[in-house]
């Protein structure tokens, strides 16, 4: 069966730890893996809210896809480029998008089908990406934010990280990060996790 990158378990994790306030967390699977590490493109993420991957349609399709939406995805790897720019090199964007297109994982808004959103990418996916962009590893992500009051009792947003190895399938690392409250975003607690812990 394929592993599919879903927010199910991210959410069920992000939930269980209730509503304290709780540190980004890093967990290492394969040290001398990850030190090989050079090259890192970032998939889409999964938007858990939206059950969609983080996606810029090229048609500008309407809703999940309207040009006014933030794609979280590239904003990470903008703010990655900024933090971790001396240790690695990010491929993101456009670029992970086109790849994504061109090798069938998405092909657009399709009205027939009420959207053209993917709703993840399975590992084998994300290395098939990784190695048709000649990177050493992908970075696959899912993200939440809290939308009504009773989710915000438990995180106002929420970021899950896993680094995959190109070559192997297997996962490197892995960062999970969420806040109740409005000490700095989820996103920057995890860039500084991966900027003091990744081997």
């Amino acid at each position: 069966m394929k592993r599919t990158v879903r927010a199910g378990l991210v959410l069920t994790a992000i939930l269980g730890t209730g509503c304290a306030v709780v540190p980004a967390r890093f967990a290492v699977r394969d040290a001398a893996g990850a030190k090989a590490v050079k090259r890192i493109a970032i998939m889409p993420f999964f938007l858990a809210n939206q059950l969609s991957v983080d996606m810029d349609a090229p048609d500008k399709a309407p809703g999940l896809f309207s040009a006014g939406r933030v794609n979280y995805s590239r904003m990470f790897g903008a703010t990655a480029e900024k933090v971790l720019g001396g240790r690695f090199t990010f491929v993101y964007g456009a670029m992970v998008e086109k790849e994504l297109m061109q090798l069938g994982h998405y092909t657009g808004y399709v009205p027939e089908a009420g959207a053209g959103q993917r709703t993840g990418f399975t590992i084998q996916d994300a290395v098939q990406v990784g190695k048709a962009l000649g990177v050493d590893a992908i970075l696959i992500g899912a993200y939440a934010f809290g939308e009504t009051q009773q989710m915000r009792a438990y995180f106002n947003e929420a970021i899950s990280l896993r680094l995959i190895d190109v070559n192997t399938g297997k996962v490197l690392w892995g960062v999970t990060s969420r806040q109740s409250d409005n000490g700095g975003t989820v996103m920057q607690k995890a860039l500084d996790k991966i900027l003091k812990e990744a081997p």
